[in-house]
């Protein structure tokens, strides 16, 4: 976060005056630890921390993995306090507009408890499946579930095609998963996302899970953001390529200058629809060829429906 962060203790004997961290333009930044000495009243054994941040700079939204607190004076020396947190900080619907919270402190280290969350997200290959929006996961397994996880990504990031990976610390162990919820904001100039599927691979268990999506997340709505719920081992299609010719008719006026789009349906579900964009396609009499490339395999083909969007002179 570019904001100032501050923080007050709360103890048996009292409470600390509320203190601003000390705070260089490396400080918290993604994926450091930073340390501060403060000299404050003794409050006696620690219960809780407030922490917040003023909401100021460019950047001022805040993901706090957690803090520790060790303690030197007379009564508590050589204590220390943890404060698991993993929350947001900010206006985003992930922190709930939470500037600041109150969080309970424990003499045992969450650490013990946590894992490593490596999360790959496979974007489709069907035109325009990318997304220009803000993506967010929850998971769910058989000892609990995660809060929901903002992914920090770059501006290349889920573009079509693509498959990109993201680490996840601090996130308690849920055991096995069985369930993941993912959504986006809805905003960009192209907030419209075709996921072909989610994996998450845990490093305290070693397990990998695969998550089936292969749909479409996206809401006509713009205060919306668009939600799928994927189930955990969903089986993954196998993946072919179609290739197509179309022949156009020699009638008079049989050629278009619309948006051609075609679903296939088969025995093992449907694809598309794809656009057909092609320079100069579609004339009369003539033959275009197209190439579907790394998708999945519908089986027995057993329908195909073609259309176009009506626009063009002809």
């Amino acid at each position: 976060t570019d904001a100032d962060v501050f923080v007050s203790l709360h103890g048996k004997k009292g409470s600390t005056p509320v203190t601003s961290l000390p705070s260089q333009p490396e400080n918290f930044e993604r994926g450091i630890t930073d340390s501060f000495r403060l000299l404050l009243p003794d409050v006696g054994e620690v219960q809780s921390m407030t922490i917040g941040h003023n909401n100021h700079g460019q950047g001022p939204d805040w993901c706090m993995e957690m803090a520790e607190v060790s303690i030197e004076s007379e009564d508590t020396k050589g204590s220390t306090f943890y404060f698991p947190c993993n929350k947001w900080f900010g206006t985003g619907p992930e922190a709930g507009g939470q500037l600041e919270r109150t969080l309970l402190a424990s003499k045992e280290d969450p650490r013990k408890h946590m894992a490593e969350y490596k999360v790959e997200f496979h974007t489709s290959t069907e035109r325009g499946s990318g997304t220009d929006a803000n993506v967010s996961f929850q998971l769910f397994g058989d000892k609990g579930q995660s809060d929901w996880q903002r992914v920090v990504a770059s501006k290349e990031a889920f573009e079509r095609g693509t498959m990109d990976k993201f680490v996840f610390k601090g996130i308690k162990y849920l055991g096995k998963l069985s369930k993941m919820l993912i959504r986006h904001d809805n905003t960009g100039a192209q907030p419209e996302w075709h996921l072909f599927k989610a994996v998450v691979s845990c490093s305290k268990d070693g397990s990998t899970t695969t998550f089936m999506c292969n749909k479409w997340i996206e809401s006509k709505d713009p205060k919306h953001h668009p939600t799928v719920e994927l189930a955990a081992g969903g089986a993954v299609p196998e993946i072919t390529s179609y290739h197509m010719d179309i022949h156009t008719s020699t009638l008079k006026g049989a050629g278009t200058d619309g948006s051609v789009s075609i679903k296939l349906t088969g025995s093992e579900g449907t694809l598309g629809p794809y656009q057909l964009d092609t320079p100069n396609a579609f004339g009369r009499g003539s033959k275009d060829s197209f190439v579907l490339g790394r998708v999945p395999d519908v089986g027995i083909l057993q329908s195909i429906n073609v259309q176009h969007d009506g626009s063009g002179i002809r």
